[in-house]
């Protein structure tokens, strides 16, 4: 979770990246599924107040309400990336 976000976790699902840290490339394809997991719940009981909410917008709409420390430089988009990929690669070694 980024800055001052503690109650939702805004997702942007975008063949564009929008310049956010919670950018969600879906590598050039038009549909898909999306499956989100949540682990670790006090008492491993899932609060009623959770759920997921989708909303499509334009980017330049869904920037009017980012604050600005959920945005991320060309700099820090190359390192996030770079990490990832290594990540991946980690878990599909052998």
């Amino acid at each position: 979770m980024h800055g001052e976000l503690k109650s939702r976790m805004p997702e942007y699902l975008s063949q564009k990246d929008p310049g956010v840290h919670n950018w969600l490339d879906p590598s050039g394809l038009s549909e898909g599924i999306l499956t989100l997991r949540w682990s670790g719940f006090p008492n491993e009981v899932v609060g009623k107040d959770l759920y997921v909410k989708s909303q499509l917008l334009l980017i330049e709409d869904a920037k009017k309400n980012l604050s600005e420390e959920q945005y991320i430089s060309t700099v820090e988009r190359e390192e996030q990336l770079k990490i990832r990929a290594q990540s991946y690669a980690w878990r599909i070694e052998e």
